[in-house]
């Protein structure tokens, strides 16, 4: 029998020529945000000092965060993602989350709900992602929302004429999108602080051209598009059982010996990595995505009679930790791409911004014709801090791209910056 994951990919590759790692990422990111308040797994045995009998056991969720990124148009990202959002906003509209993000909206869409789900799809994330960097107003909503991934909750605060708080066990699952532009923003602090390392990138090569898939779709597509998302309101409206309000995953033991076998060379690259190397954070929070990966793929295996039944449990065989495995070696891939981008051609695509900005706001010198901007435009084009942008100034005329002149004496003394 073959999974919904993969039913659902092949679908999709009917209707759209998306990658197909595009696809699987929304498959994998619909089927855990439905599965999420009736499903947790349990990869090893702990005790919780809680009095929440439901919660003693230590058990994880199963939310996943996904960055599609690929070029417009021609990797189809923006259509794969809004596929994902038909789907939700389908059977449970309700989960979808805010793009109103600061942390006081961020809590009281929570509203003190217990085990509280939420979806946040967005396309082009950039703005989101810039705001973090630069508004006061933002400060908090990475360390918040890193809080609820890992179902911690945040104790209660002061939000407007009251206190209000997320409880433990609430979760929002994030599917964003953007261009290759991205990872020329994204602030080396965040994963660090481990905010960026609980994303998993989606970084696939850029596809060759081929004419777009406009064909009407037949009647077998609409059969299995109608059977696919019957399968995921079931899943949805899933009850595990009376006495129990989670159904609980468990490893078995070839399943689990392959996932302690990964968390053992994982931590073994940490140890022998260089300790600043921002590979080590992503490597760090690797076996917690493999699992859930792993329990995801085993929840797709389930048949819609399966979601019928009460079940108290549930094994994870090899089959998913092996598919699981596959999915985290390219998304090793995929986050080495990323870092790489910002290491090393962050400050060419900055001074890109740069010439670009000198281009368009500038005006022709009446010598030379070349074009020349007043500093005190540069710095509001550039969205950088003041020393940054003196980086990328000094880089540029280090490297003979433009110049910078000095006109006026004393206080009314500019200074210009003229393309070379």
């Amino acid at each position: 029998m073959t999974d919904i994951i993969t039913r659902y990919c092949d679908l999709m590759a009917q209707i759209t020529d998306a990658h197909r790692d595009f696809q699987e990422s929304c498959g994998l990111y619909i089927v855990s945000t439905f599965a999420q308040a009736k499903f947790q797994f349990l990869s090893l045995p702990e005790l919780r000092f809680t009095r929440d009998s439901d919660a003693q056991l230590g058990t994880s969720l199963l939310n996943l965060w996904f960055i599609l990124l690929g070029l417009s148009r021609i990797t189809r990202k923006t259509k794969t993602i809004s596929k994902a959002v038909d789907a939700i906003n389908d059977i449970a509209p309700e989960l979808q989350f805010t793009d109103d993000f600061t942390p006081e909206v961020v809590i009281k869409m929570f509203d003190n709900k217990k085990d509280c789900i939420m979806s946040w799809i967005q396309d082009e994330c950039l703005q989101f992602f810039e705001t973090l960097k630069h508004k006061d107003y933002m400060r908090g909503v990475d360390s918040l929302l890193s809080s609820v991934y890992d179902g911690r909750g945040r104790t209660k605060q002061r939000v407007g004429s009251g206190k209000q708080g997320i409880p433990p066990g609430s979760s929002i699952n994030i599917l964003l999108g953007s261009t290759p532009y991205l990872p020329h923003v994204l602030e080396e602090s965040q994963f660090r602080q481990g905010f960026l390392n609980r994303f998993i990138f989606v970084y696939p090569p850029i596809p060759t051209w081929k004419a777009k898939i406009d064909r009407l779709p037949t009647l077998e597509q609409k059969q299995e598009l109608t059977e696919i998302l019957d399968w995921f309101a079931a899943l949805y409206d899933y009850s595990p059982g009376k006495n129990t309000r989670l159904a609980i995953l468990y490893f078995e033991k070839d399943a689990h010996d392959l996932l302690v076998e990964y968390d053992r060379s994982v931590s073994e690259r940490i140890r022998a990595s260089n300790s600043e190397s921002l590979k080590t954070g992503w490597l760090g929070n690797a076996p917690n995505v493999a699992e859930r990966l792993a329990a995801i793929y085993r929840i797709a295996r389930l048949t819609k009679a399966d979601l019928g039944k009460s079940m108290v449990d549930l094994q994870v065989n090899k089959q998913d930790i092996d598919r699981s495995l596959a999915f985290m070696k390219k998304a090793e891939v995929w986050f080495d791409k990323v870092v790489q981008e910002m290491e090393t051609s962050g400050i060419d695509k900055d001074i890109k911004n740069l010439i670009e900005c000198i281009s368009i706001k500038g005006t022709p010198d009446p010598i030379t014709g070349r074009m020349e901007v007043q500093h005190s435009v540069v710095m509001p084009y550039m969205h950088a801090k003041k020393r940054e942008v003196r980086e990328i100034i000094d880089t540029a005329i280090d490297r003979g791209l433009i110049e910078q002149l000095e006109r006026g004496q004393g206080k009314s003394k500019s200074i210009f910056y003229r393309l070379a």
